[in-house]
């Protein structure tokens, strides 16, 4: 009995570590590629994206509390097609949402 509670006074911190590190989603916003294309995804004024993403796939986003609390005019990001469509989203970007682009 002693020995496993030193092992849990020992493993404990470890498991709080663990755990206390996954993000949730309502932490950041969730871009979904819903084009059929190949998507580059980035902050507007921003030339160079985030992330690329191929169709159905996932990225997220982590804004700025003022972005959502008291957004810019350029507070958006801005995904583009292979193709050359645009999409734009926001502002506001708010933790918790979920971007589905070109739906």
């Amino acid at each position: 009995m002693v020995a496993s509670r030193a092992a849990l006074r020992l493993a404990g911190p470890a498991l709080f570590l663990l755990c206390s590190c996954t993000p949730l989603a309502s932490e950041f916003i969730q871009v979904v590629n819903g084009t059929g294309e190949v998507i580059t995804v980035s902050v507007q004024g921003h030339p160079r994206p985030f992330a690329t993403l191929t169709p159905n796939a996932v990225t997220s986003f982590d804004p700025l509390d003022e972005q959502c609390d008291r957004p810019r005019p350029d507070d958006a990001m801005v995904a583009r097609t292979e193709s050359g469509t645009t999409y734009t989203y926001g502002p506001p970007l708010c933790r918790g949402k979920t971007w589905n682009v070109g739906r």
